[in-house]
C-alpha cells in the first residue's frame, strides 16, 4: 500500500493502533517505515566500514614500519659484505637489489597465499548481500602491484642508503 498523503498514513496506523489494543498483549504497539529501518541499518553499516578503513590503514602502517625496521636491520647485519662488495666494484643497484631480493620473494610467496584467500571471502560477502556488486579480479592484482610497489620502494630506500655509506667505516674493524 503507499500512501500519497501523511494524513492518509497517519489515519491508517491509529487505526491499527486502536485494534491492536483490543487484542490481549503485554506489547505495546510499534512500528517503524521499512525506508527509515533500512536507513539506519546502512548507518550502521557505514560506521563499520570507516572502522575497518581506519583499522587498514593503521595495518598499512605498521606493516610499512616492520619493513623498514626488517631492512635497517638486515643492512646493519650485512655492513662488512656490504662494504667489501663496493670495495670490488659492486654498483649501488646491484647491493640495494642483493637487499631487497628476500623481501620481494617472501611478499610474492605471501600474495600467491593471500590473494586467492581474500577474493574467495570478499567475493562470499558480497554474494550475501540482495544487491551486490560484482568485484573483477584485476583489482586485487592492482592491490598486489602497489604493496610490491610499496615494498620495493620502502626496501630500496633502506639498500641505497647502505650502498652510499662509506665502506672504510664497515671494514675499519677487520
Amino acid at each position: 500500500m503507499k500512501f500519497t498523503d501523511i494524513s492518509q498514513a497517519k489515519g491508517v496506523l491509529a487505526g491499527l493502533e486502536t485494534d491492536m489494543k483490543k487484542i490481549p498483549s503485554k506489547r505495546p504497539f510499534k512500528f517503524f517505515y521499512m525506508q527509515e529501518e533500512l536507513g539506519r541499518q546502512y548507518n550502521d553499516l557505514d560506521g563499520i566500514w570507516k572502522m575497518v578503513n581506519f583499522v587498514t590503514l593503521l595495518a598499512i602502517v605498521i606493516a610499512l614500519a616492520g619493513i623498514f625496521g626488517l631492512i635497517s636491520l638486515a643492512a646493519s647485519k650485512r655492513t662488512k659484505e656490504i662494504g667489501i662488495r663496493k670495495v670490488l666494484g659492486a654498483s649501488v643497484q646491484g647491493i640495494a637489489m642483493l637487499l631487497s631480493r628476500d623481501f620481494i620473494i617472501l611478499l610474492v610467496i605471501a600474495m600467491l597465499v593471500g590473494l586467492p584467500l581474500a577474493y574467495t571471502f570478499v567475493i562470499k560477502y558480497l554474494a550475501s548481500f540482495e544487491y551486490h556488486v560484482d568485484l573483477p579480479w584485476y583489482i586485487f592484482v592492482l592491490v598486489a602491484l602497489a604493496a610490491l610497489l610499496v615494498t620495493v620502494l620502502t626496501v630500496g630506500f633502506q639498500g641505497i642508503k647502505a650502498a652510499l655509506a662509506d665502506p672504510v667505516k664497515s671494514l675499519r674493524s677487520e
